[in-house]
């Protein structure tokens, strides 16, 4: 009895309730869908570790993924930085893992109470691991005091991704697992005719369709640089922006 007390205490708290239903259904696996390109315009904002100032800049990042081998990527900013940058992942794994996908088919709240109605199915995601490396060349500086820079980040590079529905006589309803996510952990190293700097950050790109053509983008960079002789400066770069997919993709 204290238990059903307690649980529906913690539901008015929360102001959630979930209910699973039964439906007739299949699952549409497409993960294993070969993976080709990715053109990904974003803008970025946050404190520049070069600068130190507030910043807010564009981005055009494209990425190619060939079979399991490798995915290559190349980009052009324009902000505190300014050039081009490109980089690669090697994928020393890359596999594919049977997970639990619910699909979600209806969200209604009244009150404080929400009410979510699914079906869960078995489906593929792909994980990748592997080194990566990335490079910058180009100005950091406002445009009365730009210097030349280069910068390589060298680390590791987790990255998973998948494309599965849920179908049913009246619809087709994506997973809550779809989407791309990769996160970078790296170590940086800068370089201007003045000085070098060393630093270390973390990066998660992700992606996720919610409608078939439009991909919502989402990219934070957080970490700290160091100019060597200097102070150590905070890297804080969130970003958000539009996918698209070119041929045939997974996100």
């Amino acid at each position: 009895m204290r238990r059903i007390i307690f649980l529906l205490i913690l539901s008015i708290l929360t102001g959630s309730a979930v209910w699973s239903q039964l439906y007739s259904y299949k699952v549409t696996d497409q993960t294993n869908t070969v993976r080709k390109l990715s053109v990904r315009p974003n803008m970025v904002f946050g404190i520049d570790y070069l600068t130190k100032g507030f910043y807010v800049g564009t981005n055009v990042d494209v990425q190619y993924w060939h079979a399991k081998l490798f995915d290559a990527r190349a980009g052009l900013t324009m902000g505190s930085f300014n050039g081009p940058t490109f980089g690669g992942t090697f994928h020393l794994r890359d596999k594919y893992v049977s997970k639990n996908h619910k699909f979600i088919v209806s969200q209604t709240e009244t009150q404080r109470v929400r009410t979510t109605r699914y079906f869960k199915g078995e489906g593929d995601v792909r994980s990748i691991f592997g080194p990566c490396a990335d490079f910058k060349v180009g100005s950091v500086g406002t445009n009365d005091s730009k210097v030349p820079y280069f910068e390589v980040s060298l680390g590791v590079d987790f990255q998973q991704f998948s494309r599965i529905y849920g179908d049913t006589e009246d619809a087709s309803y994506p997973s809550n697992k779809n989407g791309w996510f990769s996160l970078k952990l790296q170590g940086i190293y800068g370089h201007t005719q003045y000085s070098n700097g060393i630093g270390f950050a973390g990066k998660m790109d992700a992606s996720r369709r919610p409608w078939k053509g439009v991909t919502i983008y989402l990219t934070t960079q957080l970490g700290v640089f160091k100019v060597l002789g200097g102070k150590l400066q905070p890297i804080i770069s969130p970003g958000f922006g539009l996918s698209v997919n070119l041929f045939k993709s997974n996100i």
